[in-house]
């Protein structure tokens, strides 16, 4: 038969007057640190600029191969991308406003070479693929 009785009584388990201080501490230092956190995402929220245009070049499948590189003052380091066969060789690229340099290139060759000014909230189409009359648009 099993015995009701706890074999741990209430009264063994209240805290000392030290565990109770701990605990304290460490729910103030939690609080305090998530406080933090909220402080720094927030105001670095208000910093950044997302990027609001996008340049939107379209190739064939003869580009396939070809990579893409965007340099500007405005960019840390230069943007690299290349014709994705999925988005029926569409490469886009967000950007802020401001004067940048296009440069595609097949086997480290350069085959165009171009300086564009993006405007705010613009969608600039290149048309590599020799249907001038389409803009080409995100898939």
């Amino acid at each position: 038969m099993v015995d009701p009785t706890p074999a741990i009584s209430v009264e063994d388990q209240k805290p000392t007057p030290g565990q109770g201080r701990l605990v304290k501490v460490l729910v103030g230092v939690s609080v305090l640190l998530f406080v933090l956190m909220g402080y720094v995402l927030a105001t670095r929220s208000l910093k950044t600029r997302l990027p609001d245009s996008v340049l939107a070049i379209q190739g064939t499948e003869a580009f396939r191969t070809a990579s893409i590189v965007v340099e500007g003052p405005t960019l840390t380091i230069p943007l690299r991308t290349s014709f994705d066969v999925d988005k029926k060789y569409l490469a886009t690229i967000f950007l802020n406003p401001g004067q940048y340099t296009l440069t595609i290139s097949m086997n480290g060759l350069p085959m165009l070479r171009r300086d564009v000014y993006v405007e705010a909230s613009e969608w600039l189409p290149i048309d590599l693929s020799g249907k001038s009359n389409e803009r080409p648009r995100p898939r």
